[in-house]
């Protein structure tokens, strides 16, 4: 049996125990005032605390790095404390305000007290436990950006270009690197690069086939901090290119002095060749060579012949598609036998390859169009319209047929331009009046067409060819840069039937009185749509042969 003092001791006991349970419930109400102060003491080193280790995680974000999962946690519960921390704040606000009309409501203290107590210990909890965060690393470095590029039907992947987008990766990573270029012959395609800046402060701007220096000022792309501003990737046909860049006073101060420097704050990558197996791999897609047929015994030294450069292999290919062992014969023979005029930062081998593809095209008709497509100035999207063609090609007497109404023109322009695009000679457009060059065969058009047609073509240029150059060519095109004030007194080009003259700049100029003297009466096409004349000379009227006159403004 329990005895009566085994009784009273339990009693006193539960008795003390709940009073315990009820003053600290009094105590809620009592202590109101001091629970509230506590939180807010609390609460003030806790932010100072959380706005330091945020300003760790921002940092790190901005170097490239991924925060730690447990920090992002803590950092979400910390965030959270805070809003209800914020929330209960405002009812004791409101609790002390309605004191001041009235007694005090003795229930929303309790609770105001009871929640101020708890908020309490649970912001010194993460107080503690993050700090932590305030010494040890927040992040850590971001693994390789891996990306999926919607390439066109019948792209190759290649592993040398997986390698080099490795390094440009690793550069756009490298706060130090300020501007990045890509130089090379060129592709079948423009790489569309990109990269996603998941904090949204910085910005990547690509300059696609930039010939000439820029002054980044002008065009406003600041590269001023490493965490803000821009980083520049540019692609070009010649080395060196970034070096060359100008940047502005105050960019050079932020870049520390290193503007006398320029290698330590850009970086430059080659877009060189294929390598043999992928020169081959791509080669045997483009001639439709597959496993099961036999392959032709010249095909592996044909495409080796290409130079790797991926233009040169899809225009021989495409031309040798289903052909029989005889035609590779031949165009082995022929790739070994021509010789072609070097051009500049041109591998030899793709200029001969091109020009054997040039010289395969049939119908006869097919190479004028080619040619006469080199005539056209490049810009910055190599589109040449077809109405051009048309114009040039019934005022050139381009083609062979009797041709007699503009009708007829147009559909063998469109013939002839339908045979260059499947030899991979022109490229498509989404425009249907229009189509594309690629530079590196505009250049082997250029170079066949001085060759064989007397063309001479210069664009960009700032003044008039010196007498002894230009007289003996049969079409002559000429885009200037600059206004120009002297030309030559008298042209003197008696084999001359195209003229083309064209000037961005929009300053008015006129020619010299006897400038179409000496021509024969040969000219046949003289454009200067885009030449800022006042006043046509007075020899002019004597070119009674004109079948194709544009003028600047009609």
């Amino acid at each position: 049996m329990i005895g009566l003092d085994q009784i009273l001791s339990k009693s006193s006991y539960l008795i003390t125990i709940g009073c315990k349970i009820a003053w600290q419930h009094i105590g809620y109400v009592i202590d109101y005032k001091k629970n509230i102060q506590n939180l807010l003491d609390e609460t003030e080193k806790f932010e100072n605390d959380l706005t330091r280790i945020d300003g760790r995680v921002e940092r790190a974000k901005d170097d490239g790095e991924i925060p730690e999962a447990d920090v992002l946690q803590w950092m979400e519960s910390a965030n959270g404390i805070k809003g209800d921390v914020e929330a209960l704040l405002v009812d004791a606000t409101r609790e002390n305000m309605w004191c001041l009309k009235c007694c005090p409501n003795v229930s929303r203290r309790y609770k105001l007290g009871k929640e101020s107590k708890e908020k309490t210990a649970r912001v010194i909890s993460l107080k503690d436990s993050g700090k932590q965060y305030m010494t040890i690393e927040v992040a850590q470095r971001a693994p390789p950006l891996k990306f999926e590029y919607n390439f066109p039907q019948g792209y190759v992947a290649f592993d040398s270009r997986a390698e080099i987008f490795e390094e440009i990766m690793k550069a756009l990573a490298d706060p130090c690197i300020k501007m990045i270029g890509l130089y090379g012959p060129g592709d079948g395609s423009a790489y569309q690069l990109y990269h996603r800046l998941n904090n949204g402060k910085r910005n990547l701007v690509i300059l696609d086939d930039v010939w000439k220096p820029l002054n980044l000022v002008d065009i406003e792309i600041p590269i001023t901090d490493g965490n803000k501003g821009c980083k520049v990737v540019i692609t070009s046909r010649k080395r060196g290119l970034c070096q060359k860049m100008s940047v502005s006073v105050d960019q050079a101060d932020s870049l520390n002095g290193v503007l006398a420097e320029p290698e330590t704050w850009t970086k430059e990558f080659l877009i060189g060749v294929l390598r043999e197996l992928e020169a081959w791999a791509l080669f045997e897609k483009v001639a439709s060579i597959s496993v099961e047929s036999e392959i032709p015994s010249d095909a592996k030294e044909v495409c080796n012949k290409c130079g790797g450069l991926p233009v040169a292999i899809r225009t021989v290919a495409s031309a040798l598609k289903w052909k029989g062992k005889h035609a590779w014969s031949d165009a082995l023979r022929q790739l070994k036998n021509y010789k072609i005029k070097e051009i500049a930062d041109l591998e030899p081998d793709l200029l001969i390859s091109l020009n054997w593809s040039y010289n395969r095209l049939e119908p006869k008709d097919a190479r004028s169009c080619f040619l006469l497509c080199s005539l056209f100035p490049e810009d910055a999207e190599n589109k040449i319209s077809i109405d051009d063609l048309v114009r040039y090609s019934i005022g050139m007497r381009l083609f062979d047929q009797n041709l007699n109404t503009f009708e007829e023109v147009t559909n063998r322009v469109l013939t002839m331009v339908d045979v260059l695009k499947t030899s991979c000679l022109l490229l498509e457009d989404t425009d249907e009046n229009v189509v594309k060059m690629h530079d590196i065969i505009r250049d082997v058009a250029i170079s066949i067409a001085e060759d064989e047609k007397r063309y001479l073509v210069k664009h960009g240029i700032d003044k008039w060819p010196e007498k002894g150059r230009y007289e003996h060519y049969s079409a002559i095109s000429l885009r200037f840069t600059a206004n120009i004030h002297e030309f030559a007194n008298e042209l003197e080009c008696r084999g001359l039937h195209t003229l083309v003259l064209k000037c961005s700049n929009r300053s008015q100029t006129d020619f010299p009185n006897n400038f179409f003297n000496g021509m024969e009466n040969n000219l046949e096409v003289l454009d200067l749509i885009e030449m800022p004349i006042t006043s046509l000379p007075s020899s002019l009227p004597i070119l009674v042969k004109l079948r194709m006159l544009c003028l600047n403004g009609g």
